[in-house]
């Protein structure tokens, strides 16, 4: 069973409790004055917590733990896990964020969200970001929430054209009275690569035309033209007759 969201937050939280951890922390407060004001991890995750504290206070100190986090210094590690605790009220808004816009991907989600702020936080070019914790949360949203987009087109493309909701809009939209199981990317084959993500965005994610051309960079107009025009090829696709090749297999489709 994958480990929930609290649950994850829990043990962050418990290998900070370690005394190897707040043996740690002293190095770090040595080598850094924005860290030295705080005399132990929990005052320090405090502070980053609390609602009425000073932004630039807080963003200072974050800046230090990722720095720390970059550095060779053996207590990197320890600086690593502070800085994914020290952002959890931005984390968690992020999870449920994603958990409302992609319930089936719930379970997956604390992992994911966890390796990939891990990641930002030893990638992030400190030399050209100011807002340390705005980017760190910013760049992890998007990404995630790129490719829960994409693995759900592609997911939903792949379904065979049997599912039941797939095909009432095809059939509806397409006007087509013999649409046999097959793969839907099979049905727009004939397309063009953008009017065939055009269709798939208003088909399977439930987009309008308008925002289906938006995400593909057209006008309004454009996208209703090229939507109606693949709307046509489509029927025309599908009352004529299959292309046969030498071997006798359908070609084309």
């Amino acid at each position: 069973m994958r480990a929930s969201w609290s649950a994850l937050h829990t043990s962050l939280i418990r290998k900070l409790n370690l005394r190897s951890s707040q043996v740690d922390f002293q190095a770090m407060r040595q080598a850094d004055p924005e860290l030295a004001a705080f005399g132990s991890i929990p005052a320090l995750l405090e502070h980053q917590h609390a609602r009425d504290g000073d932004p630039a206070a807080r963003f200072a100190v974050i800046r230090a733990l990722v720095m720390a986090a970059q550095s060779d210094q053996r207590y990197r590690s320890t600086a690593h896990l502070m800085v994914i605790v020290a952002l959890w009220p931005g984390l968690d808004a992020v999870f449920w964020r994603l958990s409302r816009g992609f319930p089936d991907r719930r379970d997956d989600l604390p992992a994911e969200i966890v390796a990939r702020i891990g990641e930002a936080i030893l990638t992030l070019d400190l030399d050209r970001v100011t807002a340390v914790t705005a980017t760190l949360l910013r760049n992890v949203e998007r990404d995630i929430r790129r490719d829960m987009v994409a693995t759900r087109v592609v997911g939903e493309t792949l379904k065979s054209i049997a599912d039941p909701v797939i095909e009432a809009l095809v059939v509806e939209t397409a006007e087509s009275v013999e649409v046999q199981p097959q793969d839907l990317t099979d049905h727009l084959a004939c397309l063009a690569q953008r009017d065939a993500t055009l269709l798939r965005r208003v088909f399977l994610l439930g987009e309008t035309q308008e925002e289906a051309g938006r995400a593909l960079g057209l006008e309004p107009a454009a996208a209703r033209k090229r939507y109606q025009r693949a709307l046509a090829k489509l029927r025309s696709q599908q009352k004529a007759p299959p292309v046969l090749s030498h071997s006798g297999s359908p070609v084309g489709l």
